[in-house]
């Protein structure tokens, strides 16, 4: 019997290995320093809607904020963790320990917007090339089986 279909590094017999689709990201800063790595699925089906409502979330947040006129420090906590657990949420991996360990989400940068708003930015674009990228290769893929039923 062939050995063929066997890829890979040797695993143990008692481990599960699988193909998540989880991509590494290096998250730098903008002289190019390794900050910190995320890990996260940027061509899951539901990151989209997910994103979208956390970014709704975030607005509603930063609105509460703009419109308070004195926020105490729990009611900024609060409002941090809600932030924290929507990102979190909208990209089903840790981000409070790859982002929000730099800096708060709410801290206020030079150009005047929000950390997390560079987040959210800097997400969406990977979101969208990646899943546009996973998109064409799948089409192809597709196309290469059916091409012959199309004439």
């Amino acid at each position: 019997m062939s050995n063929k279909l066997i890829k890979g590094p040797q695993q143990n017999s008692n481990d599960i290995v699988i193909n998540d689709g989880s991509r590494v990201y290096n998250i730098k800063n903008q002289r190019g320093e390794l900050m910190r790595k995320f890990t996260f699925v940027p061509s899951d089906i539901g990151v989209s809607d997910r994103y979208k409502h956390a970014v709704k979330v975030f607005e509603e947040l930063q609105s509460q904020l703009e419109n308070s006129t004195d926020v105490s420090d729990e009611t900024m906590a609060e409002i941090k963790k809600k932030m924290v657990d929507e990102i979190d949420y909208a990209f089903d991996a840790n981000v409070l320990e790859s982002f929000f360990n730099i800096t708060g989400p709410f801290t206020l940068l030079s150009n005047g917007e929000f950390f997390v708003v560079n987040i959210f930015e800097a997400l969406r674009s990977v979101i969208e090339k990646e899943t546009g990228v996973r998109l064409e290769k799948a089409k192809s893929r597709a196309s290469k089986y059916t091409q012959k039923y199309h004439k």
